[in-house]
């Protein structure tokens, strides 16, 4: 199951990045930045990065996954207000957008001085997955005013964000000890 779906976001990610270099479209680069930093994430996750990409590397196995899902959320920040193309739309949302995108580089830049300190970085996580909620909820009222002056192709959009946001509040209610533990909350 881990092999497919990492074989499944490779995909994604080769035929985005394919389609980036035929069309010199910068939104399909974020969204191959996206998948990248979620495989990436994924793998450390499940333990693959330890045992065949970074073996050696103990201090940063124990900051991968962290770091890993804080890129991949200021690249889906980023390819979200790309895709939804907010600086016309909304300027207000897009700069708003933009700050978090930046709030999540912060997070990795923080967990990787975190983990070379070796300070303890619980505190960092709690405060990343808040962010997180925040930022997908933000993304998600930006979908959602888009759909209100009827922008096609929302809906698809709003779909996909939206199973993401109901994952990362699971993530973060059961890294807050609100959900048990479990393989549906895990």
């Amino acid at each position: 199951v881990q092999g497919l779906y990492q074989g499944g976001l490779i995909t994604i990610l080769i035929y985005n990045f394919l389609v980036y270099l035929t069309l010199r479209d910068w939104r399909y680069l974020l969204y191959s930045a996206y998948c990248l930093s979620m495989c990436a994430a994924m793998i450390a996750a499940n333990g693959y990065g330890r045992l065949f990409l970074w073996p050696e590397w103990a201090v940063f196995d124990r900051i991968s996954q962290n770091v890993f899902f804080s890129l991949a959320g200021a690249s889906g920040v980023a390819f979200s207000a790309a895709f939804l193309i907010l600086e016309s739309r909304s300027p207000p949302l897009y700069r708003i957008l933009r700050v978090l995108s930046l709030m999540q580089l912060a997070f990795a830049l923080l967990f990787v001085v975190a983990g070379s300190l070796t300070w303890g970085i619980s505190p960092i996580i709690r405060a990343h997955l808040i962010a997180s909620v925040i930022t997908v909820g933000v993304i998600v009222y930006a979908g959602l005013r888009l759909m209100r002056l009827r922008i096609a192709d929302i809906r698809f959009f709003l779909l996909s964000w939206g199973v993401l946001a109901a994952g990362v509040v699971v993530a973060v209610l059961h890294a807050f000890g609100l959900l048990p533990s479990n393989p549906l909350t895990a």
